[in-house]
């Protein structure tokens, strides 16, 4: 069997725990989030935190969080 590349794109929805029409989202964050991935890199945050805080799959807590 050959090899097949299959690109999935994906979404989250947790706008039940946030103003998903506010745009919160300030220059100043953007910097903070790119010197925290330097400073932790190659680690990543564990548990119940990033995106997908909100995810449920199949009755289970989901995320990405490892």
């Amino acid at each position: 069997m050959e090899d097949v590349l299959l690109p999935v794109v994906a979404e989250t929805w947790d706008g039940n725990i946030h103003d998903a029409y506010g745009f919160n989202l300030e220059k100043k964050h953007v910097f903070e989030a790119l010197d925290n991935a330097k400073e932790s890199a190659p680690f990543v945050q564990e548990g119940n935190v990033g995106g997908g805080t909100d995810m449920i799959c199949f009755g289970f807590k989901a995320g990405t969080g490892t």
